[in-house]
């Protein structure tokens, strides 16, 4: 009896040490994954405690200076974009992990992120004047008073892009609109009181000048005399229209464009077709 309650003490001890064992690298591969997720900027889903992070923001939202505010509904069904909002990094000291969640505030007024695309517009003859441009992402509030200058990097390594708005540190410094803001602002302010001075130069084309945008399926143009474009969509008939100047082709669907001098396919499938004559000569969009 005492060798068998000796064999069962080991089996209870080794059990005891195998599961002490299991659950401790349990633990360090969590701890693995979960600094490997922040190294890469994201938490780990299984082990963040997402009810208390959501019961913290709740809380501090109670104390916020007036006029700031969290860009997120601080529900945890939104978790996913609360998430997209985060900054995480961690550190440690001796024997603890530090988890740091930053979280942007953000106050109005707001801008609209303006991508500037040069287009040339006929001069005369088979000569074309072309703006240039210094500054091919601006940022304007609702008003048109005030504007930021902003690069690709910026956008891409400074601000936290959430489905069409971005959300960026205010680090750029503002601009008031007036005489001597850019060009890039004056003409697309459009003020009336104030003359415009860009720099310009002349380019000599034969042909129509096409620009594809960002959008797949768009083309500027800008073409020095009268031109007849033929449009062919799958399942519709085809037909022929005129370019004059300036303006934008729009083709939705499975679609073919044919000038004189080039053709073009749409890719994917919408529904109709949009010409757009008469653009100004500096296209400015939203960047979407």
């Amino acid at each position: 009896m005492a060798q068998q309650d000796i064999r069962e003490e080991r089996n209870e001890y080794f059990l005891t040490l195998n599961t002490i064992i299991t659950d401790l690298l349990y633990d360090a591969n969590c701890i693995i994954e979960h600094l490997t997720f922040i190294k890469e900027g994201i938490l780990h889903s299984e082990i963040t405690p997402i009810n208390e992070i959501v019961t913290s923001l709740k809380e501090a939202q109670l104390h916020l200076p007036l006029g700031l505010h969290f860009p997120f509904r601080i529900l945890e069904s939104n978790w996913m974009e609360i998430e997209k909002c985060i900054t995480v990094s961690a550190y440690y000291d001796e024997l603890n992990i530090h988890t740091i969640l930053k979280f942007p505030l953000i106050s109005h007024p707001k801008y609209d992120i303006l991508k500037v695309i040069p287009l040339p517009t006929p001069d005369h003859d088979n000569v074309f004047t072309l703006t240039e441009v210094d500054q091919p992402i601006i940022a304007i509030d609702n008003e048109n008073q005030h504007y930021m200058t902003l690069t690709h990097d910026d956008l891409a390594i400074r601000c936290k892009q959430i489905e069409l708005t971005y959300i960026c540190e205010n680090t750029n410094p503002v601009y008031h609109d007036n005489t001597n803001s850019l060009c890039e602002i004056q003409m697309y302010v459009q003020n009336l009181n104030a003359k415009i001075l860009c720099n310009t130069r002349y380019i000599r084309s034969n042909h129509t000048i096409w620009i594809a945008l960002e959008n797949q399926r768009v083309w500027l143009y800008s073409t020095a005399c009268e031109q007849t474009i033929t449009i062919d969509c799958k399942n519709r008939e085809e037909y022929r229209t005129k370019i004059v100047r300036t303006g934008q082709v729009a083709l939705y669907g499975d679609c073919k464009l044919t000038t004189e001098d080039m053709t073009v396919k749409t890719i994917g499938t919408i529904k109709s077709t949009t010409i757009q004559t008469r653009l100004p000569e500096y296209n400015v969009t939203r960047i979407i």
